[in-house]
């Protein structure tokens, strides 16, 4: 304490140049945060452009809002084990189920399609008949797992009684390291994984925005905050 009393200056200017040198450390970490956020905003953007439907042009039909299930991760790898053997570390794990379903619909022939009643101006031939034609009305249906359809086909057109469709997905967010040679040596990176289950589903496009969780500040929050009360009680107490 002696030794600081008596080199006050020299006691101030070492203060001052570790803060100054926790603050310029702040700045650079600020500064290559704001380097991924921009580049994560590109990428965003750029995968915007591979949707085959503008979201401009389209607005919600069915919003789905429930509580999140917040539990341990020891708990949720108990829970989830078969997506933790795929994932190291995992920030939410979705499951949702669609059903897509047309009442009435009805589809008129095309014009332009070939009618071979123009080819004959008298008797068609029963062979051609048999080959060419279909009693009318004449009804349709299918089913399996994930789609049903059922509908009457006539003279003008299809007429599609019901229709539906399900489909259920998975969405993981979470850490993982890439499929790769040497996968043990890699990097773990964050990774959105959308899994869907209809095999007459294709996934044509996915985009994510995560919104990190970032810890509070140490050095804005707590140390300059210290070092600038440090600073300023020894200077008073020093003219006092």
């Amino acid at each position: 304490m002696r030794w600081l009393k008596e080199n006050i200056v020299s006691s101030l200017c070492i203060v001052g140049c570790i803060v100054l040198s926790l603050f310029l450390l702040q700045e650079c970490k600020n500064s290559s945060n704001l380097r991924q956020n921009l580049n994560s905003t590109s990428s965003f953007l750029e995968i915007e452009k591979q949707q085959s439907i503008s979201r401009d042009s389209i607005h919600a039909q069915d919003v789905k809002i429930m509580e999140q299930n917040l539990m341990s991760e020891t708990a949720a790898r108990i829970l989830l084990q078969d997506e933790f053997e795929r994932f190291k570390e995992i920030s939410s794990h979705v499951r949702a189920e669609t059903i897509t379903r047309i009442d009435t619909m009805f589809i008129v022939y095309e014009s332009e399609s070939d009618d071979i009643i123009n080819e004959y101006t008298d008797c068609i031939p029963i062979d051609t008949v048999r080959t060419y034609f279909i009693q009318s009305p004449k009804r349709v249906r299918y089913a399996d797992t994930w789609f049903a359809f059922a509908g009457i086909v006539d003279t003008i057109g299809l007429n599609i009684e019901s229709m539906s469709m399900v489909n259920k997905f998975d969405v993981t967010v979470g850490w993982k390291k890439p499929d790769k040679p040497f996968k043990f040596l890699r990097r773990k990176k964050p990774v959105v994984e959308l899994t869907s289950y209809n095999p007459y589903t294709k996934v044509n496009y996915v985009n994510n925005i995560v919104v990190e969780n970032r810890q509070s500040n140490l050095f804005t929050n707590v140390i300059l905050p210290s070092a600038a009360c440090f600073v300023a009680g020894y200077g008073v107490a020093k003219i006092k």
